[in-house]
C-alpha cells in the first residue's frame, strides 16, 4: 500500500492533487488545516489544506485508468462483459496493458463489486459535500447535513455559521457521534433564535382589540385577513368585525363583501383615514376588529403617510407586517426598513406554498427580532392558515418538503 500528503491553497486543489498522482481509487484518509488558531476558525485566515491519502497498489498509466473507469461508470452492472468487449481499447502489444486488464479481471472475480461501488459512492459523496461547502471544511461530519440543509433552505451564511460553532463549542469529542444529541442540539439552536407568539387575549380591557394587516402590495394581505376572520381556531365564539381601507382595489372590498354576506360579519369600508375613528364606534361592542389596508409601496413616502394616519386614526392595537416567503432577501430587507416607520409588533407569513426553502423566516426573525403570530399557504378560505409555532418552523427549515403534506 502507498501511503501519501499532499497539499493545495484549497481543498479542492488538495483532492484533485489526490486524484492525479494516485487516482480516483485513492482512499482518503485525512483532511485537516495546516495552520494555528485552532480547528474551528471562522476567520479570513488563508490556509494550507492537507490530505493523507493511500492506495492499495501501483498506480497505472492514468491513460488506461481513465478509459476502463469511463467503460465501468457506463455500465456498472456489466462491467465485466463490458471489459471483455472493449479489450481492444488497451493496447495489447504492450505486456503491462495485459497484466492490467487481468489484474482487473481477478478483482471482478474475487470482490463483491456491489458492495466496493456501494461504498466508494458513499465516500465520494460525502467527500463531495466538504468539497461543495468548504467554508467549514473541519465540521465534524454528523454536522454537515445540518449545515447543507440549512444553508440550500436560504439561511444567511453568517447565522448558519454561527448555529454550527454553538454546537460546536458546546458537545464535545464522541458527542458528535450521538446522531440523537446532535438532531436536538441543532433544533434547540434555531429555537433560540425563533419568537413566535399568538394574539393575545385582551378582553379583560375596555374595548375591542384593533388588528391591523400592513404590507407592500401583492401579498395576500386581504385573502390573509378573510382566513383569520372566518377562521374559529382563532378566535373562536368571540365576536369579530372587519373594516377595509382598501378602496384602491374594488376587487378587494368586493372579496371582502361577499364573505362578510356568507358568514354574518359585519363590514366596513373606510375611504379616508379621518373615518376611521367613526368606523370603529360601530363596532365598540365586539371583541376583535379585523382592519385590512392597501398595498403600498415601502419606496412611496405619501403611500407610507397615509399608512400613518390610518393607523394613528385607528389606535391600533396589533399591528401586522405581512411578508410573502417568496420574495427576495434584498427586497424583503427594504420592506421590512421602510415599514418600520410605521411600527408593526407582529409579522404574518404568507405563500409558504410557494417557496422551496424557508430560510428567510430565520433571517427575519434574526434582523427585527419581532415575532411571527400566523403563516398562510394557499388560497382556501379560511383553512389554509395557522398559528405560527417554533416546532413547525423549524421542522419546515430542516425539511421544506413537509409543506407538501399541508397541500394535499
Amino acid at each position: 500500500m502507498i501511503i501519501k500528503k499532499f497539499t493545495g491553497n484549497t481543498m479542492r486543489e488538495a483532492m484533485n492533487n489526490v486524484k492525479e498522482a494516485l487516482g480516483s481509487d485513492a482512499i482518503i484518509l485525512k483532511s485537516e488545516k495546516v495552520a494555528s488558531g485552532g480547528i474551528f476558525d471562522f476567520s479570513e485566515t488563508k490556509y494550507i489544506y492537507e490530505v493523507t491519502a493511500a492506495v492499495d497498489k501501483t498506480p497505472v498509466p492514468a491513460f488506461e485508468k481513465k478509459k476502463f473507469d469511463d467503460m465501468l461508470e457506463k455500465n456498472k452492472s456489466t462491467a465485466t462483459q463490458d471489459l471483455e468487449k472493449n479489450k481492444k481499447y488497451f493496447n495489447k502489444e504492450t505486456p503491462n496493458d495485459n497484466d492490467y486488464i487481468k489484474e482487473i479481471e481477478n478483482k471482478f472475480k474475487i470482490l463483491d463489486l456491489k458492495s466496493d461501488l456501494e461504498k466508494i459512492e458513499n465516500k465520494l459523496d460525502k467527500m463531495s459535500d466538504h468539497i461543495k461547502y468548504n467554508e467549514m471544511p473541519n465540521l465534524p461530519d454528523s454536522l454537515v447535513p445540518y449545515y447543507i440543509k440549512l444553508k440550500e433552505s436560504g439561511v444567511d451564511e453568517k447565522i448558519n455559521k454561527e448555529i454550527m460553532m454553538h454546537i460546536y463549542m458546546k458537545l464535545k469529542g464522541s458527542d458528535f457521534d450521538d446522531l440523537t444529541l446532535v438532531k436536538d442540539s441543532v433544533i434547540s439552536e434555531i429555537y433560540k433564535k425563533l419568537d413566535v407568539a399568538p394574539l393575545e387575549d385582551r378582553s379583560e380591557f375596555a374595548g375591542p382589540q384593533k388588528i391591523a394587516l400592513v404590507g407592500p402590495t401583492g401579498v395576500g394581505k386581504t385573502t390573509t385577513l378573510a382566513k383569520m376572520a372566518f377562521n374559529k381556531k382563532i378566535f373562536g365564539n368571540k365576536k369579530v368585525a372587519m373594516i377595509t381601507a382598501d378602496t384602491y382595489r374594488i376587487a378587494a372590498v368586493e372579496q371582502l363583501k361577499t364573505y362578510s354576506r356568507i358568514t354574518n360579519i359585519p363590514l366596513e369600508v373606510v375611504y379616508k383615514p379621518e373615518q376611521m375613528r367613526s368606523a370603529l364606534l360601530k363596532f365598540d361592542s365586539y371583541d376583535y376588529i379585523l382592519i385590512d389596508t392597501a398595498g403600498r409601496s415601502q419606496k412611496n413616502v405619501e403611500q407610507m403617510a397615509e399608512l400613518k394616519r390610518i393607523v394613528v386614526e385607528g389606535s391600533i392595537t396589533d399591528l401586522c407586517l405581512v411578508l410573502s416567503l417568496n420574495t427576495k432577501d434584498k427586497d424583503l430587507d427594504d420592506i421590512i426598513k421602510r415599514f418600520s416607520s410605521v411600527g408593526f409588533n407582529r409579522i404574518i407569513f404568507t405563500k409558504l406554498d410557494e417557496t422551496s426553502g424557508f430560510g428567510s423566516a430565520l433571517n427575519i426573525f434574526e434582523k427585527t427580532k419581532i415575532p411571527v403570530s400566523f403563516y398562510t399557504f394557499g388560497q382556501n378560505v379560511p383553512d389554509d392558515i395557522e398559528c405560527a409555532t417554533k416546532e413547525e418552523l423549524t421542522k419546515l427549515l430542516l425539511n421544506p418538503e413537509l409543506m407538501n403534506n399541508k397541500l394535499r
